[in-house]
């Protein structure tokens, strides 16, 4: 399955505009170099999408799709499984002009469920769509650090830092505490740290956190 991928939904044109230089901005940070490839959905036809994701590209590339709730049906359903099925190292930003409201009459479309269940889709110009620690907890289990990450950033938007921080460290320390031989002192001893500088006040929490899941994620010898 793909796992490099957003989703915007909002009408603030320009909030969305520095949105998307922001995820440029932090995808350059992995990659040499960054192709971006921009789609007007109304105007896409299969066979030359189906061309243009084909081609081969010596640098990674950014698939944006503006207006994505005006993708066709056999667009939608070809890329249903493209990517449930691929394993593209390419990236993928789906740009929904649609307002909070409007987001109900999304909620029974196959498409944009599965898009969402790939990665929590940002809210622009508005509050953020509604996260719990059970997208945190799917995200730790399918070890998306990418969408574990977006996954607390909502959660700090939406609750504040003391509300949340606790509930957060709490799951993790449950998921992860139960990994069993040496790799567990190793994650204990991080889970513990990262417990004692919150409770502290050595580290903001959600720095604090986000850190944790990175010693969490590459700490695996």
């Amino acid at each position: 399955m793909v796992k490099n991928l957003s989703v915007l939904l909002g009408k603030d044109y320009s909030s969305k505009k520095a949105k998307t230089e922001k995820i440029k901005e932090a995808l350059l940070q992995k990659e040499v170099s960054l192709s971006p490839v921009i789609f007007f959905s109304s105007e896409l036809e299969l066979l030359s999408f189906q061309k243009e994701i084909s081609n081969l590209s010596f640098t990674k590339r950014l698939f944006i799709f503006k207006h994505s709730e005006f993708l066709s049906e056999e667009i939608k359903n070809y890329l249903i499984k493209f990517l449930e099925g691929s394993e593209s190292k390419d990236y993928f930003l789906f740009d929904f002009d649609l307002e909070m409201s409007q987001r109900e009459s999304l909620q029974k479309d196959k498409f944009f469920s599965l898009l969402c269940r790939i990665s929590p889709a940002y809210k622009i110009g508005g509050r953020e769509i509604s996260l719990s620690l059970n997208d945190l907890a799917f995200a730790l289990r399918r070890n998306s650090l990418k969408q574990a990450l977006l996954v607390i950033d909502g959660l700090f938007k939406r609750y504040g830092k003391d509300k949340i921080s606790l509930p957060i460290l709490g799951l993790v320390i449950k998921m992860f505490s139960s990994f069993k031989g040496p790799l567990r002192v190793k994650r204990l001893k991080a889970l513990l740290e990262t417990d004692r500088m919150i409770k502290e006040g050595m580290l903001s929490s959600q720095p604090a956190l986000e850190f944790l899941l990175f010693r969490l994620a590459y700490n695996k010898d």
